[in-house]
Order: structure tokens, then sequence, then C-alpha cells
């Protein structure tokens, strides 16, 4: 089996290249190195790796910030990833697990640890199909993802899900959970995943403790709910979860996604109802939106969230 694969050995010691590289060639996998996160990237360019051993401790691009960009092209079975890593660095082990790396090996790297693991990932591997989706704009319903997985969509209200129990191994909820309250949504999704299944939602949050007052009014009527990272994380642990992961969603994604076009349309939106008096309130209600978002933005800001259930 060995021999139909290419690993790509990313680590920017050359010593540690070196000693990998014979190693699994010995056991006669076709080797790949790469001295750099963007030389690891490039080496992708042609679909022939099989599997990534990549280092998280690197200069310029760290092991996860490409594993974030490999993961943006390739899913877990598609391309698996194996983080090396020191003993000491446990949190980065955690934070890789979130962003999909399939499994570690710590250094000094102990080999037949390190190829059970590889050849374990290889046996579960799935290729890309020739007709995989790649752009999400072509995703529709019946569509059959990785071979096991059919698209199905539902108009449902979010607050009464008629899904038998542990249907689902994610529920993902970006931007919606609000519509519940967050320990609302936790709560009521949580008998809908397997033991051990994932949540992924997005909260908006504070990102100070101490927000500008006209912020802080414009949020008290808005969504008054709206609270800091760690009382959000507390939360998640008092509704029986792990947090694997989180990061706070970049600013294009409120501007470049949501604003920006939002924008445009207020302006179309008032020229077309020009001489409604209600339709001009429901317009500068929007713009308000827009306006404090532009002045205070830095002091809030959507937070995605991954956890488990325990």
């Amino acid at each position: 089996m060995s021999d139909t694969h290419t690993i790509l050995v990313v680590d920017d010691h050359p010593d540690n290249r070196e000693l990998l590289t014979r190693r699994l060639e010995r056991e006669g996998f076709r080797v790949l190195e790469a001295e750099s996160g963007r030389q690891a990237l490039t080496h992708l360019e042609d679909g022939k790796v099989s599997l990534i051993l990549l280092d998280v401790m690197m200069p310029e691009m760290s092991g996860i910030e490409v594993l974030q960009a490999v993961r943006e092209a390739y899913s877990a079975s598609e391309l698996p990833v194996i983080m090396v890593t020191a003993k000491a660095q446990s949190d980065d082990v955690v934070e890789a697990l979130g962003q999909g790396a399939n499994d570690y090996v710590t250094k000094p790297i102990d080999f037949p640890i390190a190829l059970a693991r590889i050849q374990a990932q290889l046996r579960i591997r799935r290729p890309p199909a020739d007709d995989e989706v790649t752009d999400p704009r072509d995703l529709r319903p019946g569509l059959v993802l990785d071979g096991r997985y059919r698209l199905e969509a539902r108009v449902a209200d979010m607050r009464a899900l008629d899904f038998p129990l542990a249907s689902f191994d994610v529920v993902w909820c970006e931007g919606a959970i609000y519509n519940l309250g967050f320990e609302t949504g936790l709560r009521e999704w949580r008998r809908l995943l397997v033991p051990g299944g994932h949540m992924a939602v997005t909260e908006v949050c504070w990102t100070t403790s101490d927000p500008p007052q006209e912020c802080v009014e414009f949020w008290n009527q808005e969504y008054p709910s709206i609270r800091t990272v760690p009382v959000l994380l507390r939360a998640m642990d008092i509704c029986g979860y792990d947090c694997i992961a989180q990061f706070p969603m970049p600013q294009s994604a409120w501007w470049d996604d949501y604003y920006k076009p939002l924008q445009q349309n207020v302006a179309a939106f008032r020229e077309r109802h020009r001489h409604e008096a209600d339709a001009q309130q429901v317009a500068d209600s929007v713009q308000r939106e827009i306006d404090i978002w532009r002045k205070y933005g830095e002091f809030y800001a959507y937070e995605f969230f991954v956890m488990r259930a325990r």
C-alpha cells in the first residue's frame, strides 16, 4: 500500500526533515520536503500529496496557519494532516485538532508510532472524487457529499426541530442562535447530537469589558444578551459542552459580506420609497446599525465557537 502514497514532510529544520524522509522512504513512501509553510502549500498544487506531517512551530507561517489554509481546500478525509509537536505544546495540539488536524505525534518522534498513525490515516483516506463540489454555490438538495452524506433542505422552525434524538454528528448555526438565545439553543439542540457530537455556532459578543456608552445603548436595544467571550465560555460549560476551538470572525465578514451590500440596498430602498415615511424609518434603523459598526466595530465581534458535547 505504502508505495502508492506521497508524504509531505514540513519542518523548518533540515535535520528533522532528512531523518523523517529517510525512514519514510525505507517504508516505500514517496516523500516531498518543505522548509516553510508557503513551500508546503506550493507542493499541494499538483494534488499528488496523500498525507502531511506538519511541524507546529515554524517561522513566518506557523503550522496552525498552514493547517487552516489546507482545510480551506481539502477536508480531513481527503488530505490527512498529522501535526508534529513538542510535548510541552499541549495547547497547540488542542488548537490543531480543533482546526481540523487528524492526529499528532510528539518530539522526539517515536517512528514506529508515527508510522502506525500514518498508515491508519491512509487506510481511511478518501481522495476527492472527480465531480467533487468546490464552490459552495454548487451545493443543492439531493447532492451526495464525500460519497456518504446526502444534502437535504428543510424549512422548519429552529425553536421546534422535529428530528429524532441523536440525529446528527454536527449541528452548525452561524449568525442565528440569538433567535433562541445562546443557552437555550445549546440546550435544545444538544438532544439532536450523537454522544460526543459537535456544535458550531457564532455569537455576537463584546471584545472589551468597557465599550462606549453609545454602543452599549444601541446593543441594549438590539440584543440585550450580548456578553463577553469568557461569560459565553462559562455558559457553554454549564450547558454541558467543552470548547475545542474559538476565533473572532474577521472584519471583512461584517463589511464585505454584509454591510457593504446592505449599504447599497439601503440607498436603493430609500430611492424606491422616497415618499413613504414608514419605509424611510426602516432605512434609518438599518443605517444606524451600519453607522454604529463603522464607529464602534472594534468593540464587538462575532465569535465562532466549536464545542463538543460531554
